[in-house]
């Protein structure tokens, strides 16, 4: 059986704005991502991460990994849907502003 993963983030912009948005990911992708912010977190890293085109928050990668884990298995079918619909990334996520 595939399974995904469905990644949920509601960042918040300078306690000004709400944002929602998921990324999907492969077994496989979930687990290099999860892997790479479990040492990024552990290092205290952060990077800019751009709202919009001219606003910028810092990201940090706890945040990232708060996020990874919470992740909610999903099977192909599920996976199928939302990508026809939406894509593998849909919105902000603090994933997005960590990889913009």
């Amino acid at each position: 059986m595939d399974k995904f993963y469905l990644v949920k983030s509601e960042p918040n912009w300078a306690d000004e704005i709400d944002f929602e948005g998921f990324d999907i990911f492969s077994e496989d992708e979930y687990q290099n991502e999860l892997e790479k912010f479990e040492k990024l977190a552990k290092e205290n890293a952060s990077c800019e991460g751009y709202v919009g085109s001219n606003e910028e928050d810092e990201v940090e990668a706890e945040q990232v990994l708060n996020d990874l884990k919470k992740a909610e298995v999903i099977d192909i079918d599920q996976q199928a849907f939302l990508f026809e619909h939406f894509g593998n990334h849909y919105g902000d996520t603090y994933y997005s502003w960590w990889n913009y």
